[in-house]
């Protein structure tokens, strides 16, 4: 990293001061949760004093938050308000809104399309039958990984390093008897669904829903998003059989649609 951050330094044109902001801000792509000045410093190869300077200003325009607890800095809100932009702006959500809507428009149930941001889950999109109002998640909500269909699929197709690494903190609140408690628990839950390329909850969570999801992967085969059908239990138990297979199609369906064709993950299936 700091060679890297040298040459491109010294690139003709480029601010120093602006490149060397963005690098900090890049340091969080290696999946840490907080990094401190320290940090910042060492990873760079650069003084203290000068990260301070530039780690003040981000903090202050909220690219940075300063953690209360241990006094080191997490991405800021300005950052994932862009990245929601950016992510309504590319190919996801423009080849995804038909078949989404068209879910939620057969079973009469809400789909959310949700994205990973660092170590967090977020609603990215959503889609309600006109004549059902829910509070299931709202457009932005942070949502739990261990009790919603979508955070397990955005978690099972984590390589096993980085899962590990984002888990290794991570509260197992129990809000029900359905509940995963454990981390043993989960990681056998996200094995399975990244074998079946299909993921539930029931009754898992806050709320007594159920849900369904699916993965949407790009042309290189990446996980792009996760989508998820959400409905009360035995709704969702009437139809099982039906929503799993319009979600593996619908999953089939978008990521051929950004590209996928490589099908050694998505799995093709005749009713």
């Amino acid at each position: 990293m700091p060679s890297k951050t040298k040459s491109q330094s010294d690139s003709p044109g480029l601010i120093q001061s602006i490149h060397r902001a963005a690098s900090i801000l890049e340091l969080f792509l290696e999946n840490d949760d907080v990094l401190g000045i320290s940090d910042f410093s060492e990873r760079l190869n650069l003084p203290k004093t000068t990260v301070q300077g530039i780690v003040k200003t981000l903090t202050a325009l909220n690219y940075l938050a300063k953690d209360s607890n241990s006094a080191k800095y997490r991405l800021g809100p300005v950052l994932l308000h862009l990245g929601f932009k950016y992510a309504k702006n590319m190919d996801l959500l423009t080849e995804s809104m038909v078949w989404i809507e068209r879910l939620s428009f057969k079973f009469n149930m809400t789909v959310n399309v949700c994205i990973r941001v660092g170590d967090k889950v977020f609603v990215l999109y959503c889609v309600e039958p006109k004549d059902r109002f829910s509070t299931y998640f709202s457009v932005g909500a942070s949502i739990d990984i261990h009790t919603t269909a979508a955070g397990k699929i955005l978690y099972a197709f984590l390589d096993k390093k980085q899962r590990d690494e984002m888990l290794k903190d991570y509260e197992f609140v129990v809000y029900s008897q359905r509940s995963i408690g454990n981390l043993k628990d989960f990681n056998e839950e996200l094995d399975r669904v990244r074998k079946e390329g299909i993921s539930f909850s029931f009754e898992e969570g806050m709320t007594p829903t159920s849900s369904i999801g699916g993965p949407i992967f790009n042309d290189k085969g990446n996980l792009l998003a996760a989508f998820a059908v959400i409905g009360n239990p035995a709704e969702i138990q009437k139809d099982l059989d039906e929503i799993i297979y319009e979600v593996k199609n619908t999953s089939l369906m978008i990521s051929k649609r950004l590209g996928y064709m490589k099908g050694s993950i998505i799995h093709e299936q005749s009713r």
